[in-house]
């Protein structure tokens, strides 16, 4: 299993991108660099597989439809990022920028979002039932809500 890594996405391209994982110690030191062809596809093994994907650099990554369900994506920056679709059921997003970020239709039930910030992010259709959002900064965004269960007036 892999822990205490942090990875960078660089020059970021359709479907591939070079990455840089390092140590989340003061040391920071480079454990790997290279070509990913297949970004999407190898953050989603590596979340799956327990990999500790906190305060990644994922800016403006393409991540729709992705199953990242019960990732620790703690400290993440998903600015701009597209996770439309996107499966998130119980990930840790506590702290983590999803500012801009487009969230359509994704599945955040149970995640946790503590802290995170929020500002502008389109959760248009997002399921968040259960999701913890105290102390989250949810200003601007764009979001439908469905209520069930709510008394008629009068």
């Amino acid at each position: 299993m892999v822990v205490a890594q942090r990875v960078l996405m660089l020059d970021g391209r359709e479907g591939g991108a070079t990455v840089k994982i390092t140590s989340m110690d003061d040391s920071a030191r480079v454990l790997w660099e290279g070509e990913c062809d297949n970004i999407r596809e190898e953050l989603v093994t590596a979340a799956r597989s327990g990999a500790n994907l906190g305060g990644a650099d994922l800016r403006d990554a393409d991540l729709g439809g992705a199953d990242l369900g019960g990732a620790n994506l703690r400290d993440v920056n998903l600015g701009g990022a597209y996770l439309g679709s996107a499966n998130l059921r119980d990930a840790n997003l506590g702290g983590a920028d999803l500012r801009s970020a487009n969230l359509g239709s994704a599945n955040l039930g149970s995640a946790n979002l503590r802290g995170a910030n929020m500002r502008g992010a389109n959760l248009w259709g997002a399921d968040l039932r259960d999701a913890d959002l105290r102390g989250a900064n949810r200003r601007g965004i764009w979001l439908s809500i469905t209520i069930s269960h709510c008394p008629r007036p009068g």
